[in-house]
């Protein structure tokens, strides 16, 4: 005999899977996109304004950034 209540939590539980992996994915490509965004920023600021005092605090992120996630 058939179980449906154990079928219908094994389908449930796929569906359920499959679309979280699917949000997942679409938040780490958001993550990635904010990340390109915010280094290409903190780099644009360090070359226009190389003596500003904000400046010293950009490279400093800038390379422990780099240290860590690499480029």
């Amino acid at each position: 005999m058939i179980d449906w209540g154990y079928l219908f939590g094994k389908l449930f539980t796929t569906v359920a899977s499959w679309l979280e992996a699917g949000n997942l994915r679409n938040k780490l490509f958001q993550i990635q996109e904010e990340h390109e965004l915010m280094w290409t920023a903190l780099d644009d600021i360090k070359r226009m304004y190389p003596d500003h005092p904000a400046t010293k605090i950009i490279k400093q992120t800038l390379e422990k950034v780099t240290q860590k996630y690499g480029k």
